[in-house]
């Protein structure tokens, strides 16, 4: 069952995303589609984002990771900041950034000691 998420607009939506694929067996979606608001849904979405489905030591590499996407915000959030328009909200943003990226290596840090990295645990 796909799901619509709740509107990040703070004004009118102009987009819209959308789950496109069923929660996997660690209880969340895979890949994402993200629709102009004014677009059917019917239609191909503007973007499509796919996350890694499965352990990669099983699976291979078969889609993004949250640090991927992560670095990216990141990135363009300090490109704003060193440009013409920054703004102190967009250096906290991409400090909250930083500490989720942080707190996801951490995670991979204590799966790599328990050698399970890479791998669906139970």
């Amino acid at each position: 069952m796909t799901r619509t998420l709740k509107p990040h607009d703070i004004t009118e939506p102009r987009l819209v995303i959308r789950t496109m694929d069923e929660a996997g067996p660690g209880g969340a979606n895979h890949v994402y589609g993200i629709w102009k608001a004014d677009q059917p849904f019917d239609g191909q979405p503007m973007a499509t984002i796919s996350f890694q489905n499965g352990g990669i030591a099983e699976c291979g590499v078969n889609g993004v990771t949250h640090e991927a996407l992560l670095t990216i915000i990141v990135d363009r959030l300090g490109c704003f900041q060193a440009g013409n328009y920054p703004h102190p909200s967009n250096e906290q943003a991409r400090l909250f950034c930083l500490l989720a990226m942080n707190a996801l290596h951490q995670r991979t840090h204590e799966r790599l000691k328990r050698g399970v990295e890479g791998k669906v645990v139970a």
